[in-house]
């Protein structure tokens, strides 16, 4: 299904709530979009929140915020020092999933220690980012995705999913 204008407003207008056996998610502040892009990728993880909770293995694992225009999506996984980092990149035609560590060089050393295991589980070759002038790491697995062929959404979602279950199961290896 497609948002149109009205529908994004009315969304931006008024408390959107999806709710699930386990769990609520209320936002009540309005959403700004500066472009067509923004517009699109609002769109896009409006429609991936309302959609993941059909997946009872994501609902188990994850809360979900409200959704924005940009286009990053952070999930936490109950750890302080890293956490979920989902992309929709229009400009690359691609969806990236990865664990994103902030001012955390040392966990992030870890899971490359182990990185056959951490690859064994995501079922991908994964990239691994470190810049030594920066404090934050990450590493990630994508998938070649066009955002403007709304057909191709669901496909990216349940991608998503899956590899967000990956991630977690993956972040359960570092417990301290």
């Amino acid at each position: 299904r497609t948002l149109d204008d009205a529908e994004i407003s009315r969304y931006n207008d008024v408390t959107h709530s999806i709710i699930s056996p386990a769990i609520k998610t209320i936002s009540q502040t309005p959403i700004k979009t500066n472009s067509n892009n923004q517009s699109l990728q609002l769109e896009f993880w409006i429609e991936f929140n309302e959609n993941a909770y059909r997946n009872p293995d994501f609902q188990q694992k994850f809360r979900l915020r409200k959704p924005n225009s940009k286009y990053w999506k952070d999930i936490s996984i109950g750890h302080s020092s890293f956490h979920i980092c989902l992309t929709v990149s229009i400009q690359h035609k691609r969806l990236t999933a990865g664990l994103y560590f902030d001012n955390c060089k040392n966990i992030y050393e870890y899971f490359s220690n182990i990185s056959s295991e951490v690859e064994r589980i995501i079922e991908e070759k994964v990239q691994w980012i470190n810049n030594p002038n920066k404090q934050d790491a990450r590493f990630l697995v994508s998938k070649e995705f066009h955002l403007e062929n709304k057909d191709e959404w669901n496909n990216g979602f349940m991608w998503l999913y899956k590899k967000c279950i990956q991630l977690y199961s993956i972040s359960k290896l570092k417990t301290n």
